[in-house]
């Protein structure tokens, strides 16, 4: 592509990416409850190591709590991926043409676009895959001690931002299958030793909590569950369709020629850095093919494994020199992504009648605000009551209350639920005392436990309306503690 189209595509794609931060769209609920880890710093999470809640609380006290903030933090790290990926495709094959051609390929992946959109832990730890794979590189071609540190650091603060960061352990042994390989073993035992020294805080915060993070991924993994057949032949389904879905279905029979590069009569020394390149991928799906035998995958589990198949991709693109196929593909994924994120023009285009509402998942991210806002003004219709603590069943919405409330001081009903960061909050003796709250659900009635304890003195009902449709309704109740209790808050 010639550089005037690539400055215009570029253009383009991130006035796009801007646009949709400034669209007026609430925090997910993922990156809502990042930023209130945020307030409470720490070592490492109930599900997640500490490296997004620093990064969080860094920019949001410099730039303050907005939305923008947060989304322009996916949008700057997702930014230096691309950056990054392109150079690690030049190093592999020092090819301009390849190398542009990976990075657009990538820029419309599915998975990267929500990475680069919406600031979760993927927004990091695919930045700090595709940086070690760069220093790994690096290291291969000179063994210098530098680029194995270089490599050790970033594959750290990999690990400080997701566990799956783990699996790069894939790619750094491989060169131990090769010719001569062993001469690799010093630098690979210099970033194996700096890697267990960036996990040393994870291990004390996890001794301290009772291995609370590692009991909760051995769950995820499967760990003690029993394997039924019906069940895992669903799960395999979801896991491999996620696998093209994130990938995009418009490049899977790409995809499929990027994995049997062996029957391709490419180049040896290209088949070996393909192989380097497609290990993590193969590993890492290999992998979650046993997890789902017994327990369903979430298709953001993988996603390092994926970041680095655009250049596989390109690569037989420029091989195959059969670019029409993928242009239309390229068109077609842009498109469905544009649909995605600016949901208003489904609403021009008429495809809204194919695609009701409901299926919209962009719904996710409204009503937020005019619910804190409904929370802040009975706080201040009932000054005699307050202070309020204000309590969620759900931490998704506890961590969206704490953003759009400006109250940190949040609760969730950790007994309910599954385990999250309030129950390490609740264990270390948050909110014991029951005070008057402001309890929200779109739940019609109170839990049980909560009538046990409180009066409900008002109740005030918050309707969310999406693209003109009512999806559901939250109330918000007024509760007073009742007189005698003085234990076992919420």
């Amino acid at each position: 592509m010639p550089a005037p189209y690539r400055v215009f595509y570029w253009s383009l794609y991130f006035i796009l990416k801007a646009g949709f931060m400034l669209s007026g769209y609430n925090l997910f609920s993922e990156e809502a409850q990042y930023w209130l880890w945020s307030k409470r710093l720490d070592w490492a999470y109930y599900s997640k190591p500490p490296l997004i809640a620093w990064v969080n609380f860094g920019t949001t006290s410099l730039l303050g709590d907005q939305e923008w903030v947060i989304r322009a933090t996916a949008l700057a790290l997702g930014a230096a991926t691309l950056f990054v990926f392109y150079k690690v495709s030049m190093q592999l094959f020092a090819n301009k043409q390849l190398a542009h051609l990976a990075t657009m390929l990538l820029s419309v992946m599915p998975f990267f676009v929500l990475a680069s959109t919406f600031f979760t832990t993927d927004s990091l730890v695919l930045l700090f895959w595709v940086s070690t794979f760069y220093f790994f590189l690096k290291a291969l071609q000179h063994n210098s001690p530098w680029f194995w540190v270089a490599t050790g650091i970033s594959f750290g603060l990999g690990c400080l931002s997701k566990q799956a960061m783990l699996f790069f352990v894939v790619p750094l042994l491989l060169p131990l299958f090769w010719h001569n390989g062993k001469r690799y073993l010093k630098g690979q035992a210099i970033v194996l030793v700096l890697v267990l020294v960036f996990h040393l805080p994870l291990l004390w915060w996890n001794y301290q909590h009772d291995w609370i993070m590692v009991r909760h991924l051995m769950n995820l993994a499967g760990a003690e569950q029993q394997v039924q057949f019906s069940k895992a032949l669903k799960q395999l389904g979801e896991l491999f369709g996620g696998f093209i879905l994130i990938n995009s279905p418009f490049f899977f029979p790409l995809l499929l020629r990027t994995f049997f590069f062996g029957q391709q009569p490419y180049p040896k020394a290209d088949k070996q850095k393909l192989g380097l390149l497609l290990a993590p991928a193969m590993g890492i799906l290999l992998f979650f093919t046993f997890v789902a035998l017994s327990k369903r995958v979430e298709v953001n589990w993988y996603n390092v494994g994926c970041v680095l198949l655009p250049i596989g991709m390109a690569y037989a693109l420029i091989e195959s020199k059969k670019l029409i196929g993928t242009q239309l593909a390229f068109g077609f994924t842009a498109t469905c992504l544009l649909l995605f994120l600016y949901p208003v023009l489904q609403d021009y285009s008429g495809i809204n009648r194919v695609l009701p509402v409901r299926s919209d998942a962009m719904k996710r991210l409204i009503g937020w605000q005019m619910l804190g806002q409904g929370v802040q003004k009975i706080t201040d219709e009932h000054p005699e009551l307050a202070p309020f603590q204000v309590v969620a069943v759900d931490y998704h919405v506890a961590a969206e209350l704490a953003f759009y409330t400006g109250n940190t001081d949040v609760r969730c009903l950790t007994n309910i639920r599954q385990p999250n960061q309030f129950t390490v909050w609740a264990a270390n003796g948050w909110g014991q005392q029951p005070a008057n709250t402001l309890f929200v659900t779109d739940n019609p009635t109170l839990p049980p436990e909560v009538q046990l304890y409180y009066d409900t003195i008002k109740t005030r009902q918050v309707p969310f309306i999406y693209r003109g449709h009512h999806l559901y309704t939250y109330t918000i109740y007024v509760l007073r503690v009742k007189p005698g209790v003085l234990a076992g808050g919420l």
